[in-house]
């Protein structure tokens, strides 16, 4: 099914994105799937609860989290009639900030009129609290949650994981590893470099373990089954190892269960505190080895960084962070699937003010809120 893409980076209000904009791409895409890349540390409590009714008034919006989702970001997107999350996406939610600019001095009834502006200004932030909690509440009641449970995280005030965010039900599903488009973008190097093939995403309904795979985990696999593949190859039918039947030997199964899994056995005779192996799986050990020496070299053979690094898994670490380097698109643009260009989309040229060029500059780059 195509998609029109509407990628929204930066802050929501009058400085970045806010209802107006959104609102004239929703209308020119009213019977059209719309996806929203959204990329955004929050803003304005109204302009986010108003792109929140305009998703809700569309019908057919799923909203795609990536890289930091934070504040009105998070709850604007309830919205929407399915909610995505990449498995590296963190995730904030925390109490409203009201501003306060007072300075000067002030005399004994200009100070009773400033406390009671605070204390309305207080219970004003309370009511927000509590209508964003009640927000949330709707998303993971389904998930045993209670208010307190939601006004506790957001006291909190910290980011969270996909993982979280998934078994607290503010996400429908998370996106294992790479999208599509990454896997097109580094097919040739996967191919080039020898390397399993990347999986195929699961289904979106499958809501299994198979679907929450990270790309680390789906790579190890491909490695563990080339591993396999190459072990198997011209060695020879084993015999399957006698049952354990002592204390013994349930022990030694316990705390061997990869070289039992390599030989295929449940279990490996011990005697006198020995473990007697076959001439076979002397040599079906060995052969893992070599596999394994062959695998070390194939990922040396990357980069000199890599090769520097100590450990299988910790090459395959640096290896997955060059290929995240790999550029898949432009910041801040938006297209639309299977479709000629539209020159209908709206025009977001004139977004890069200062403001936004300085929130991305400034707190992207430090790690603010």
């Amino acid at each position: 099914m195509n998609e029109t893409v509407l990628t929204l980076n930066g802050v929501i209000d009058s400085y970045g994105w806010f209802r107006y904009q959104v609102e004239a791409f929703l209308n020119k895409n009213k019977d059209v799937p719309v996806r929203i890349k959204l990329d955004s540390y929050g803003g304005s409590v109204e302009e986010a609860l108003a792109i929140s009714r305009l998703l809700e008034g569309h019908g057919n919006v799923t909203v795609e989290f990536m890289g930091y989702v934070a504040s009105a970001a998070t709850w604007m997107a309830f919205g929407a009639k399915r909610i995505e999350m990449h498995e590296d996406t963190l995730w904030l939610c925390h109490k409203c900030s009201v501003s306060i600019s007072e300075w000067g001095y002030k005399k004994a009834e200009e100070l009773d009129q400033l406390i009671k502006d605070l204390k309305a200004q207080k219970k004003s932030a309370e009511v927000i609290d509590l209508t964003i909690a009640r927000k949330y509440l709707e998303r993971c009641t389904a998930s045993g949650k209670t208010l307190q449970d939601v006004l506790t995280l957001m006291d909190e005030e910290r980011y969270i994981t996909s993982s979280d965010c998934l078994s607290w039900g503010f996400v429908d599903k998370v996106i294992p590893g790479m999208n599509q488009s990454d896997r097109e973008s580094i097919s040739d190097f996967v191919n080039l470099m020898h390397l399993p093939a990347i999986p195929k995403e699961a289904d979106p309904g499958d809501s299994g373990k198979a679907g929450q795979e990270g790309l680390l985990n789906r790579f190890l696999s491909g490695l563990a089954s080339m591993f396999n593949e190459k072990k198997q190859a011209g060695k020879p039918e084993l015999p399957e190892g006698p049952k354990p039947t002592t204390q013994t030997q349930n022990k030694m199964r316990e705390d061997f269960k990869s070289v039992n899994a390599l030989l295929e056995v449940t279990g490996l005779p011990v005697s006198d505190g020995k473990i007697e192996l076959t001439q076979e799986q002397v040599k079906a050990i060995e052969d893992a080895l070599a596999v394994g020496k062959e695998v070390d070299d194939m990922l040396d053979s990357v980069s000199e960084h890599v090769k520097s690094i100590k450990g299988t898994v910790n090459k395959v670490n640096a290896l997955k962070l060059l290929v995240d380097r790999i550029p898949t698109g432009v910041p801040g643009s938006s297209s639309q699937a299977g479709t000629e260009d539209n020159d209908d989309t709206p025009d977001t040229s004139d977004m890069n003010d200062p403001v936004n060029e300085y929130v991305r500059t400034n707190f992207k780059k430090k790690g603010k809120n």
